[in-house]
């Protein structure tokens, strides 16, 4: 969390953990053939 803390705008600890919880998942570490189709999809 000492990155996250560094770049964030907001501090609480709750709140960064609550942006984490939603916005990191399975597709942050491994796109996968569903993952790129989507980005080619997003950016086509």
């Amino acid at each position: 969390m000492p990155f996250v803390k560094e770049h964030a705008q907001e501090l609480s600890n709750e709140v960064i953990r609550n942006h984490i919880d939603v916005f990191v998942n399975e597709f942050t570490f491994n796109l996968g053939e569903e993952g790129k189709r989507a980005l080619e999809f997003l950016f086509g």
